[in-house]
């Protein structure tokens, strides 16, 4: 169904079918419905348009987030997908980038629990681990075996390395391709990549892990 705002500011409740919405002029409230149907947004306003989350009752640490290409993000809450297309910056303004899609873009229902932590256990063999849309921590092995994490989320991620007995300083970062890193931990590679792309080594800090 294509749903279609006004030139003011509106409140567009997402309908019960696969929707395109677009909000037009004016600072827009894109009110997305838990129907189990992909959504998409095509004219997102930076800094002033918001998405509203409150039925899904969640918080932000639940939202997961990719960028599919300059200006279109991925939003995935709990397995139902929203694409969401950024209206071009204005002339001066500064461009988009993975970060221009944040908390403060969102709207959330008062009183939402967090989510609880979800484990993702290293097994006795060389594995791809699999983030989900919930904080996840990764629990790695010192098992002399190379591990892959997908989709891990910065920020919202945690790596387990207490098996270890390492420090921060003493792990080893190489930047492989764009959204690829690789950490030497007491001579054992771990491969980390994010499901936008963009994940350098620069990226980490002590708090990413467990140590």
């Amino acid at each position: 169904m294509i749903l279609t705002g006004t030139t003011g500011g509106d409140t567009i409740l997402d309908g019960v079918l696969r929707d395109k919405i677009t909000g037009l002029a004016g600072a827009d409230i894109f009110a997305l419905r838990r129907d189990g149907k992909r959504d998409f947004i095509l004219d997102f306003k930076n800094g002033s348009d918001k998405i509203d989350l409150t039925e899904y009752n969640v918080t932000w640490e639940e939202v997961f987030v990719r960028l599919k290409s300059p200006g279109h993000f991925i939003i995935e809450i709990r397995g139902e997908k929203t694409d969401v297309f950024f209206q071009p910056p204005d002339p001066g303004a500064p461009g988009l980038s993975f970060f221009s899609l944040d908390e403060s873009d969102f709207m959330f229902a008062p009183g939402a629990a967090a989510p609880t932590v979800h484990l993702v256990p290293d097994t006795a063999a060389s594995d791809v681990l699999w983030g989900t849309g919930r904080p996840d921590v990764f629990q790695l092995n010192n098992d002399a075996l190379r591990d892959v994490l997908r989709n891990f989320e910065d920020g919202k991620d945690i790596i387990d390395l207490l098996d270890f007995n390492t420090s921060f300083g003493e792990l080893v970062f190489v930047d492989k391709a764009p959204g690829r890193v690789l950490i030497w931990c007491e001579g054992e590679a771990l491969v980390v990549r994010d499901a936008s792309h963009l994940l350098s080594a620069a990226d980490f800090s002590a708090n990413d892990f467990i140590l």
